[in-house]
């Protein structure tokens, strides 16, 4: 498989991204999850928590009222005080069964309890009234302080139940919350950690991968500019680097190739046939010139010197004759000299 610096750096990028779609998407995930742990945690213990306590004030009040009715020495302060106690308890009551829909399985009887020790005490109360308002001020007293006591006592202590309950499951959904926090927080740490260590190593061996091979190549190039085409550079990657390092091989071979065609050359074989490796081979062109060139200069050569040893030829011939003429005409004149 080629395994090129685009598709190295596409893999590494493509995993950080991943990483970090991975860390985005846990992080809104678990966001929301907080965001509905907070609404739960708003709209279940903590809000039974605040109705538990609003109705201990409620109850509170009506205890107040109630006293003050008992002491009230006017029909008209009775009856407004009274009026507050059925502001009150049509408070308590409404609040008592909005609170009945959000509680759990284990508070669910706590809440009931509460509610018929509400009742219980509210008939006390009407009791208290009515003989308060019959003009029988001890009776109502004694009932206020005996029975009617008994029955605040009853349902605060429910109450305190209620809340010491709903302070429970308010704690232990905050640890939850805590726990579920730090667990998030760990995890997106670790997955930016992985992230930065994973881009941070992508980076270290892509950049060393590139330049060990731009190192060969340099070397390579530096040896060639010394006229040393000995050299021949491997490498076990493929990828650009590869592509660059094996066309400089192929440089070289080149010019090893048009480096023994010269020494054929200057040895005097100009049977060799240089054969250009493109029209834009200005090297193998101008060699391809020379030797036709050469090969011209030694045709030339050979001719002139058929021509100088053709005319040595008859030369040679003419010389015979003149001196077998000079020799005929020396017997000719010893013939003459001895007549």
């Amino acid at each position: 498989m080629r395994f090129t610096i685009k598709l190295k750096l596409s893999l590494a990028f493509a995993a950080v991204i991943a990483l970090l779609i991975a860390a985005a998407a846990f992080g809104v995930t678990s966001l929301g999850s907080a965001n509905r742990e907070t609404d739960a945690l708003v709209n279940g213990p903590v809000a039974r928590l605040r109705a538990a306590q609003q109705l201990n004030i409620h109850l509170l009040n009506v205890v107040r009222h109630e006293k003050n009715i008992v002491t009230a020495e006017e029909t008209a302060r009775r009856r407004e005080l009274e009026a507050t106690v059925d502001r009150e308890r049509a408070a308590f009551d409404t609040l008592l069964t909005k609170t009945k829909t959000i509680a759990t399985p284990e508070g669910r009887a706590k809440w009931e309890s509460l509610g018929e020790a509400w009742s219980r005490l509210m008939d006390t109360h009407t009791q208290v009234y009515d003989l308060a308002q019959a003009g029988r001020g001890a009776e109502a007293a004694a009932l206020s302080s005996g029975e009617g006591k008994q029955d605040v006592e009853r349902a605060s202590a429910i109450v305190a139940e209620i809340v010491a309950l709903s302070e429970d499951q308010v704690a232990t959904a905050g640890e939850k919350a805590d726990a579920d926090f730090e667990a998030t927080r760990n995890l997106l740490i670790t997955l930016s950690a992985i992230s930065l260590l994973l881009a941070a190593g992508a980076a270290v061996w892509i950049s060393m991968t590139v330049s060990r091979g731009l190192a060969k190549i340099a070397t390579m190039a530096q040896a060639v500019s010394i006229g040393d085409l000995n050299h021949t550079v491997t490498i076990n990657a493929n990828d650009e680097i590869k592509d660059v390092i094996d066309t400089v091989n192929v440089m070289t071979a080149n010019l090893r190739a048009t480096v023994a065609l010269a020494d054929s050359i200057a040895d005097g074989d100009l049977t060799v046939a240089p054969k250009p490796l493109s029209d834009k081979d200005t090297l193998g062109l101008a060699l391809e010139r020379m030797v036709e060139r050469l090969r011209g200069v030694v045709a030339d050569a050979i001719s002139a010197s058929e021509n100088v040893s053709s005319g040595s030829q008859e030369l040679s011939a003419a010389s015979e004759q003149v001196s077998q003429g000079a020799t005929e005409q020396a017997s000719a004149a010893e013939e003459a000299s001895a007549s």
